[in-house]
């Protein structure tokens, strides 16, 4: 998977639009946040995004192919979600996510 160019900030935008997702809110005891709890937000963001996902079938292929040159058709559901983790892992990803949920 290639690195994100600002040509795929627009899609990212755009499916976060069209998701309307609420992010979850890390809980953490006593304001620190623990591995534990960082784990829990991924669990509950990850529910939040697939729970939707429908809604944003053709500006998500359309990104994953632009960033891999693959389609997703054919592919199994492992693969797909592996495809979203190296998404979500690229640098600056989860800045943007949060930046555009509030």
């Amino acid at each position: 998977m290639r690195a994100l160019r600002k040509d795929d900030l627009y899609l990212l935008s755009e499916i976060i639009d069209l998701m309307d997702v609420d992010l979850p809110k890390i809980k953490s005891e006593n304001g620190l946040v623990t591995k534990k709890d960082q784990e829990q937000y991924g669990i509950e963001l990850m529910f939040s995004l697939f729970k939707k996902i429908y809604k944003v079938k053709e500006p998500l292929e359309a990104l994953i192919y632009s960033l891999t040159g693959e389609k997703l058709e054919g592919k199994s559901i492992q693969e797909i979600i592996s495809l979203f983790k190296q998404l979500y892992e690229q640098e600056g990803i989860q800045n943007f996510i949060k930046s555009a949920g509030n």
